[in-house]
């Protein structure tokens, strides 16, 4: 267990080719009156994962918007299985699932750091955007981007 009152700095992320690993410690902001996290706060922790991949690939969510290009939610899924509480180190698993031409899918894995408990799982269809542009349309994934996430793929079928 780790100690509340330690800062949340703890929030670190862990790569391998195939699965990113984010680590969030839970502020006592994240959470209602009994110390159970709010749902919606399991949201913003699978956002903050998915930024943290693309910077692990080597193509920081930064680079993509300054190049004119966003990725947004078309669709999220989200299953809880066991709250996480006040205190608590969660890791986020994230893995690319599927890269299409404008879109991709993402799969995650929530755990309590420590012990494993599993919190919830997630998937999150994103669609590339170009910036500016209205009505917003898809946009074909930069190649850079594509490359990167594609050969995440490869590993982690490789691994299997």
């Amino acid at each position: 267990m780790v100690d509340p009152l330690d800062p949340p700095s703890s929030r670190s992320s862990r790569s391998s080719r195939s699965t990113h690993e984010h680590v969030v410690r839970v502020r006592y902001g994240e959470t209602d009156r009994m110390g159970v996290v709010y749902h919606g706060e399991y949201l913003a922790w699978l956002d903050e994962a998915r930024t943290e991949l693309l910077r692990a690939l080597g193509y920081p969510y930064d680079r993509l918007e300054a190049e004119g290009t966003g990725l947004v939610v078309r669709k999220a899924d989200l299953r809880y299985r066991s709250p996480a509480r006040f205190g608590d180190d969660v890791r986020v698993r994230v893995t690319v699932e599927r890269v299409r031409g404008a879109s991709l899918l993402l799969s995650y894995r929530l755990e309590r750091v420590g012990d494993d408990h599993h919190l919830a799982d997630a998937q999150t269809e994103l669609a590339a955007v170009t910036f500016g542009l209205e009505p917003v349309r898809p946009t074909p994934i930069p190649e850079g981007v594509r490359r990167a996430l594609e050969a995440a793929i490869s590993t982690r079928d490789a691994d299997a």
